[in-house]
């Protein structure tokens, strides 16, 4: 955290962080040793590791530093869980977490007239989520079409690709401003902008998104959900199935 305004390459972060670690660990481990040594003297047990900063201690730091950053390499690029990253925003002023950059498309205003919503107020109300600043690239909210909440992670879906992030949904939803998108299941929150239709059937309403992708809305939220679509002029048609 300390080091956050500064940003530094997360490879600096990780050997800082090797470096720290062995030398913290160092007078332990030759503890555990020595106490080994001490019970079973009959034993012939390995020596102490090293002295601080000799050549059999450095070797071993530079081996874990090279696990220490494959892993982490592995988990920023192909697993989408990035640890070292200090991505900010586009509009996120990281010295004033007061304000937040205007990112309002025409076609996001002309869904949210006569829904209340206040540009000046969406500008100041709220900082950036948090969120955004755990994917391992540069995103606002207006890329953002949906959001799933998985465990203890949460899917964050855009037009480009989908991103895993170790994230409370609860959390997640609760940082985005309300006018924005709505919830639409306790698994689920949507953007408006993203929503190309309702479907309906007997039994079920869904959100079909202008991707593709198509959400389920939940029971208590189906009258939220249908409130907001005539509220944003967007149509509601039946759904296949029901034809």
């Amino acid at each position: 955290l300390a080091l956050k305004p500064w940003k530094p390459p997360p490879i600096v972060l990780m050997l800082l962080g090797t470096t720290v670690g062995s030398i913290l660990t160092l007078p332990y481990a030759n503890w555990i040793v020595g106490a080994f040594d001490a019970m079973y003297p009959a034993l012939d047990n390995a020596p102490q590791f090293s002295v601080l900063f000799s050549t059999n201690f450095l070797g071993r730091m530079l081996e874990a530093a090279v696990v220490w950053v494959a892993i982490n390499f592995l988990f920023d690029r192909f697993v989408g869980l990035p640890r070292y990253r200090y991505v900010i925003p586009r509009g996120y002023d990281f010295h004033d977490t007061n304000k937040t950059k205007e990112h309002v498309s025409d076609a996001d205003e002309t869904s949210r007239q006569g829904s209340g919503y206040d540009r000046g107020a969406a500008q100041t109300s709220r900082p950036a989520p948090g969120f955004l600043e755990r994917i391992p690239a540069v995103l606002t909210l207006d890329a953002v079409l949906a959001i799933k909440a998985e465990q203890h992670y949460i899917r964050i879906y855009t037009p480009e690709r989908e991103y895993m992030v170790l994230y409370r949904f609860s959390d997640a939803v609760r940082e985005i401003e309300p006018t924005l998108g709505v919830q639409v299941h306790r698994s689920y929150w949507v953007n408006r902008s993203a929503i190309e239709r309702l479907r309906h059937s007997a039994k079920k309403l869904t959100v079909l998104l202008n991707s593709g992708l198509e959400l389920p809305v939940s029971g208590p939220y189906q009258g939220l959900v249908r409130q907001m679509a005539r509220e944003s002029g967007i149509p509601t048609s039946p759904h296949p199935a029901s034809q």
